[in-house]
């Protein structure tokens, strides 16, 4: 049981990184688009 807890604690920790790198590179591209117009 403790073992699964880990498991899915990893897992939510690597899903949030991955949603906030994505998170980052659009806002990146978005200031980019924005300054071009």
């Amino acid at each position: 049981m403790l073992y699964k807890k880990m498991l899915s604690i990893q897992i939510f920790i690597y899903f949030t990184k991955f949603l906030y790198l994505t998170y980052a590179h659009f806002r990146v591209r978005i200031s980019k688009i924005k300054k071009k117009h």
